[in-house]
């Protein structure tokens, strides 16, 4: 129990920190908790698992916004599209590639 209490607090001093990282160093960070396997409760084969955010259920309140990221097709130039799902603006969406050099924005386009 007291493991769990020193685990929350590192984690809190951690969102705290990367918080204040953006505005300091004009930048955004960015984390991702994915989600990893919680055990097989279905006892065979595989079926039956659950999964949990890697980071944690705290962690899921902690970002200012969520993004969720879509891409139309694989292969190179293929059109993807970024959209913040929670958080202030909330809606807004762009269009993207990924190319050799970076990041090409294709807004007015749909994907």
């Amino acid at each position: 129990f007291a493991c769990g209490r020193c685990y929350l607090a590192v984690m809190a001093s951690v969102a705290s920190l990367l918080r204040s990282l953006a505005p300091v160093h004009n930048c955004a960070v960015m984390y991702t908790n994915h989600t990893v396997s919680a055990g097989n409760s279905g006892g065979g084969g595989g079926r039956g698992a659950s999964i949990k955010p890697a980071l944690g259920i705290r962690w899921t309140s902690t970002p200012h916004r969520r993004l969720c990221l879509s891409r139309n097709s694989a292969g190179a130039g293929s059109q993807c599209l970024a959209e913040i799902i929670y958080g202030p603006g909330t809606g807004v969406r762009t269009v993207f590639q990924v190319v050799g050099d970076g990041i090409r924005t294709l807004d007015g386009q749909a994907p």
